[in-house]
């Protein structure tokens, strides 16, 4: 059968993709991340679905719904993961190996190559967890050659917040909008990368800093910025983590990797406006106390 291979590095891990049916990647979003060799921690063949194989029945395990999305996970007869995704017209079903290691996708409809990302995003956070790896919902930008990670839930107003520092503080660059990739090195240092995905915003960096500080984000009628104890880093930590926590050996290893960002890292929450005064007293806070 006939398809095109591609080799990705995303935060030094490498994955395979091979496209089947003429369905390709966007170049701008996934190029920078293109390498030649090396050996891939998975391997996914994309394919367009039909009846037969957006059809394949297995048990469900769990269900999440997220702006209308709907993600489905279960798991076969025969022993192999399933995870549905659907919303309008668009469904797509990733077939993966025990170990995630080799994959297969079906998808069709308008938002395919949307689907093609969250199931990409969702094998890469499952297969580099062994490895101190953990996939953010955040908006990072550098200054300074460190990076500062802005979290909270949908709408709170991380890339507006990442906005106003791009405004306000001179030489600060965004990294990632949407879902950056922190690993913890054998030594603790944690370090920020970019990814192809990056959520409304198109920004695809194959770069990377060590972290400076992460930022809890909330709307509040004034800004009010406070250091966060471990107990509420934890907490903020694992609420922005992607990943499978409804099973333990791997719900075990993102608690470890977790753990080792709170001791490593300063955590802080900003109740704040949406405005230029925020972003400035969010970073001259963290920037002195982070030479501390």
């Amino acid at each position: 059968m006939k398809y095109i291979s591609k080799l990705f590095c995303v935060a030094q891990h490498i994955f395979a993709v091979r496209l089947h049916d003429a369905i390709s990647l966007p170049d701008t979003q996934y190029g920078p991340f293109a390498v030649t060799q090396g050996n891939p921690l998975f391997t996914i063949d994309i394919y367009k679905g039909s009846e037969e194989t957006l059809g394949i029945e297995f048990t469900e395990e769990t269900r999440q719904d997220s702006f209308g999305q709907t993600f489905v996970s279960g798991i076969t007869a025969d022993g192999r993961n399933i995870l549905s995704i659907f919303w309008d017209d668009t469904k797509a079903l990733l077939v993966s190996d025990e170990n995630y290691t080799q994959s297969s996708l079906y998808v069709t409809g308008r938002y395919s190559a949307i689907a093609i990302d969250c199931a990409l995003k969702i094998l890469f956070a499952f297969k580099t967890v062994d490895f101190g790896t953990l996939a953010f919902h955040a908006s990072t930008v550098v200054d300074n050659d460190r990076a500062f990670l802005f979290l909270g839930v949908s709408g709170t107003g991380k890339s507006t917040h990442s906005r106003l520092w791009l405004k306000n503080i001179p030489g600060t660059w965004l990294l990632n909008d949407d879902h950056p990739i922190v690993r913890i090195t054998d030594n603790g240092s944690a370090v920020a990368f970019g990814s192809p995905w990056s959520g409304k915003t198109p920004c695809y960096k194959a770069d990377s800093r060590p972290i400076g500080a992460i930022v809890q984000l909330s709307q509040h009628k004034e800004n009010v910025i406070r250091r966060l104890s471990a107990v509420e880093a934890y907490v903020d930590v694992i609420n922005s983590i992607a990943g499978k926590r409804w099973e333990h050996i791997m719900a075990d290893k993102i608690h470890n990797t977790a753990e080792r960002l709170v001791k490593n890292v300063k955590f802080w929450h900003l109740a704040c406006l949406p405005d230029d005064e925020a972003a400035i007293l969010c970073h001259k806070t963290v920037c002195e106390q982070w030479e501390k």
